[in-house]
C-alpha cells in the first residue's frame, strides 16, 4: 500500500454518504481523507487548517464558489473534483474554476488516490481520453476572454462604468441620474458602447455587456497557464 498523503484530504458531496465511500476508496489505497457536505466545506476549512487537498463533487458554481471562499481567506489548497462520469464540458468547466485535476466516480482506487496524489503534489492532470479536446476548449476559451479583455480595454472609464451599468438593465435615464450626467449625455456614451460592443440594438448591447463583463472577470484560473501541464492520469 502507497503512503498517505503529508496533509489529510477533505472530501465534499452534497450527499454525506457518497463524501463518505469517496474517502473509503482513498483510506483503501492509502489516502488519508475526512468527509462533510458542500454547504459544510467553507465552515469546515474554516477551522481545518492542516488540509493538503479538497475533492469535491462538480455542480454548478459549486466548484467555483469554493475557490472563491478558499481565495477570500487567502488559503491555497489544491482542488480536485469527482464527477459521475467525465466529459469535455465538465473537465474544462472544473479547471477554469480553479480544480487541478478530475476522476470519475468509477475510476479504480488506485487511479483516483493517482490523481489525488497527483493534484495533492501541486500538480496538474487532464484525463489522457480527454486531453486533446479539453486543450481545444480551453484555447477556444483563451480566445473568448482575450477578446473581451480586449473589449474593456479598448473603453474609457466612464464608458466602463456606462458598460456596467448597461449590463445591469438600466437604461439613458438611470445611467445619467446613476453617474451624475445628462440624460443626452449618458445616450452619447452608450451609443458608443454599443458601437464597440458591435450591437445592432439597445437589447443586443445589453446582452454583450452582461456577456463582456462575465468573460473579462472569468475564469478564476487564467486559462493560459493551464497549457503545458497536462500531467499524469486518464481518470479512469
Amino acid at each position: 500500500m502507497a503512503g498517505s498523503t503529508p496533509c489529510p484530504v477533505l472530501v465534499c458531496h452534497p450527499q454525506r454518504v457518497v463524501a463518505e465511500a469517496v474517502a473509503a476508496v482513498l483510506r483503501a489505497a492509502g489516502v488519508a481523507g475526512d468527509t462533510c457536505t458542500v454547504d459544510q466545506a467553507d465552515a469546515v476549512l474554516r477551522v481545518r487548517q492542516a488540509i493538503g487537498l479538497v475533492v469535491m463533487a462538480a455542480g454548478d458554481g459549486e466548484v467555483g464558489e469554493v475557490t472563491e471562499a478558499l481565495a477570500h481567506r487567502g488559503v491555497a489548497v489544491p482542488l480536485m473534483t469527482c464527477r459521475d462520469s467525465l466529459s469535455v464540458r465538465g473537465v474544462v468547466a472544473d479547471l477554469l474554476d480553479g480544480a487541478s485535476g478530475a476522476a470519475a466516480l468509477t475510476s479504480s482506487p488506485r487511479r483516483f488516490a493517482a490523481v489525488a496524489r497527483t493534484v495533492a503534489g501541486g500538480g496538474l492532470t487532464v484525463p489522457v481520453a480527454l486531453r486533446a479536446d479539453v486543450l481545444r476548449e480551453l484555447a477556444d476559451a483563451v480566445a473568448v476572454h482575450a477578446e473581451a479583455r480586449q473589449r474593456l480595454a479598448a473603453m474609457t472609464p466612464r464608458q466602463r462604468q456606462v458598460l456596467a451599468l448597461m449590463a445591469a438593465g438600466h437604461g439613458h435615464a438611470a445611467v445619467a441620474e446613476r453617474l451624475g450626467l445628462a440624460v443626452t449625455t449618458a445616450r452619447t456614451h452608450a451609443e458608443q458602447v454599443r458601437s464597440k460592443l458591435a450591437a445592432a440594438s439597445q437589447l443586443q448591447a445589453t446582452i454583450e455587456a452582461r456577456r463582456t463583463l462575465c468573460l473579462a472577470t472569468a475564469p478564476r484560473r487564467p486559462v493560459a497557464a493551464l497549457f503545458g501541464q497536462p500531467g499524469p492520469g486518464d481518470g479512469r
